[in-house]
């Protein structure tokens, strides 16, 4: 047993398993993306069973003990088992039988405990300890709920009736958010590894060079412009930290940005990729199967936001590098030279969008995306993929949707005993009970809840989470269906940055070598700005497009340069240093800017020439202090 053991763990054999299985995973998405998915039963189970199987087989591959490998073996077995069970017994579970009523066999009981622990084991190694918590609290709940008091009681609910509803049906692990990343997520997971894979990635990194390279603290801008490039196509913040970063944060503690500050800059700009359309994250195809929105919609929805995220990045690091008087890099590629290496790679982007615009399905854009992605890299020898660059790609592309496949079946399992349990309609109960049917104050009680439970979590289950438990208090109030969930969206992607536990900026940290939490901390303030936007655009429907042309051209530019005047009271710097009483008038200007009336634009328009007349005086008797001090040294 031990031999055969060992000759199954050899890493060479494992990897060949590995590539085996990401072979079939990949194209498995891309046909069915492309010419239409399976019964929604049989497409989720295939997606679950081949990502939970090359995750173990990675976990074998890096295991260091027998232990471990033991586990891993078990785990797979187990994982063929239950879900096998289910294409086994497909037409009893799906026709024959009654969800929820039929007995479950002593066979299924085991199969669904097996599975369960196996999900959650995953999102252990992959996420952490704060998800797991909590779906073993939602998985409690409905055990213990009728022994609670007030309004967490529930009904009785049986263990039977828990897996059941969690293994059987379709309202628990194969739930429509295993739906959603069966059927769009994994396409768009894949076609962002295949850009990094090309060189496309690097592209959108040498555009951002040659446009914004030149300027003072061009690497920190480069870090901002690409990462947002290259995270509205992947999606995936953390990933893009490390892909980005990896580039960008050496770059810009060379230039003269401490650690602390390059590794949030990286990890700000990386974590906003995910509300920046043509793609964002994979929250939104989520958005699109619980509202019925097209992604045209959704699109047009957060660009301002998006937008205005990012000016806040960038200005921050901009402020910085003046204050700092850091200089620009010395020689970037030009734009001409960049298109010559790797222009003809912009053609499967644009497919990508223009398929997305015209209203195809995502599955079908993604899907065709990446094959011309694929094809096309292969005209130019830059961009050729060898035999192994592709099975690298394939490789990396399945490997990368783990944590999307895990964190969407855990959240199916919540998302499935809030509404069985109806603890949903009782917390949103509780909420306006709170806050008063006051709309503000339920507000700023649901964006605290979303921050405080998505913290440690990937944006995928927080906003699952809030779907069921404040989505239905803030629609009770009359907030319209599309700001409810863009307001929830944005919440749950901020989380990500959100200190004391910020994903990004760790990842980041880890990069750049500098104390994680200072890192998470200083990210945190280039983005405070981006934690009232959802809060503006409730109040200001123009600035998500919803309103008169006049309108939404004017919001959006009184946000930016209120989101500018808050930036430069946060670094404490505008046209030149700033004393407390400055950067006290820069926040009241900016505070005023971004309310949605002309009332208060006007007064913040004459508070900030104020500032910037004074500013500019200072500058100038600095500088001619500094030319006279310089006389005196050259007489002397």
């Amino acid at each position: 047993m031990k031999k055969f053991i060992d000759q199954l763990s050899l890493k060479e054999g494992i990897s060949y398993l590995i590539v085996l299985f990401s072979i079939v995973f990949v194209v498995f998405h891309l046909y069915t993306g492309y010419f239409g998915s399976m019964e929604a039963h049989i497409q989720r189970s295939l997606h679950l069973m081949l990502g939970l199987v090359i995750f173990y087989l990675n976990e074998i591959r890096k295991g260091k003990s027998r232990a471990d490998k033991i586990f891993g073996w078990v785990a797979i077995v187990g994982i063929f088992a239950s879900i096998g069970y289910v294409f086994v017994r497909y037409d009893w579970i799906t026709l024959e039988r009654f969800a929820l009523v039929t007995p479950l066999s002593t066979l299924e009981i085991v199969l669904a405990i097996a599975l369960i622990v196996i999900i959650i084991d995953v999102v252990r190694r992959l996420v952490g300890k704060a998800l797991v918590i909590i779906v073993c609290i939602f998985l409690a709940y409905p055990l213990v709920g009728v022994y609670l008091p007030g309004l967490l009681q529930t009904r009785k609910i049986s263990i039977t009736e828990l897996l059941d509803l969690v293994y059987l049906g379709t309202e628990g692990i194969f739930g429509i958010t295993l739906g959603v990343s069966a059927t769009m997520i994994a396409l768009y997971i894949i076609f962002g590894a295949f850009i990094t894979t090309t060189g496309a990635g690097n592209l959108l990194y040498d555009i951002s060079a040659a446009t914004v390279g030149k300027h003072q603290g061009g690497p920190a801008k480069i870090a901002v412009v690409a990462s947002g490039l290259m995270g509205s196509i992947s999606g995936v913040p953390t990933a893009n930290v490390v892909t980005t970063g990896t580039l960008t944060i050496p770059m810009m503690k060379k230039l003269g940005f401490n650690p602390v500050f390059a590794g949030a800059v990286e990890a700000a700009a990386s974590t906003g990729g995910q509300f920046l359309p043509p793609v964002m994250g994979a929250v939104t195809f989520l958005m699109m199967a619980f509202t019925g929105l097209s992604y045209s919609q959704i699109m047009l929805y957060a660009l301002i936001p998006a937008l205005l995220y990012y000016f806040s990045v960038y200005f921050n690091v901009h402020l910085e590098a003046i204050r700092l008087n850091l200089p620009s890099i010395e020689s970037v590629k030009t734009v001409k030279d960049t298109m010559k290496d790797y222009g003809h790679l912009i053609i499967p982007i644009m497919v990508l969008v223009f398929m997305l615009i015209m209203g195809y399905s995502p599955s079908m854009a993604g899907s065709l995306s990446t094959i011309i992605l694929i094809v096309f890299s292969s005209f130019k020898k830059t961009t050729r993929m060898s035999l192994k660059t592709l099975l690298e790609g394939i490789e990396a592309g399945a490997v990368s949707c783990m944590i999307v496949i895990s964190t969407c079946a855990v959240a199916g399992i919540v998302i499935g005993v809030i509404r069985y349990t109806g603890i949903g309609q009782k917390m949103s109960s509780v909420l306006v009970t709170l806050g008063g049917s006051n709309l503000f104050l339920v507000l700023v009680l649901i964006a605290i809840s979303t921050i405080v439970l998505g913290m440690g979590m990937p944006p995928v289950p927080s906003y699952i989470m809030q779907l069921g438990l404040t989505l239905p208090a803030m629609l009770s109030l009359g907030l319209p269906v599309h700001v409810a969930h863009l307001f929830i969206f944005y919440y749950s992607g901020l989380s990500l940055i959100t200190p004391p536990i910020a994903v990004a900026s760790y990842a980041a940290a880890g990069i750049a070598n500098a104390n994680p939490m200072k890192t998470g901390w200083v990210a945190f303030r280039m983005v405070i700005p981006s934690f009232i936007i959802p809060f503006l655009f409730v109040m200001n429907p123009a600035l998500i497009m919803d309103g008169a042309p006049l309108d939404i051209v004017v919001s959006a530019l009184t946000a930016v340069v209120g989101i500018y005047l808050f930036n430069a009271f946060a670094i404490g710097y505008l046209k030149y240093q700033m004393n407390l009483w400055e950067r006290l008038l820069s926040l009241i200007a900016a505070i005023l800017f971004v309310l949605p009336m002309w009332q208060t634009v006007v007064p913040g328009i004459v508070i900030y020439a104020f500032l910037h007349i004074i500013q500019m005086k200072k500058k100038k008797l600095a500088e001619s202090l500094k030319t006279i001090e310089i006389n005196k040294e050259q007489t002397t």
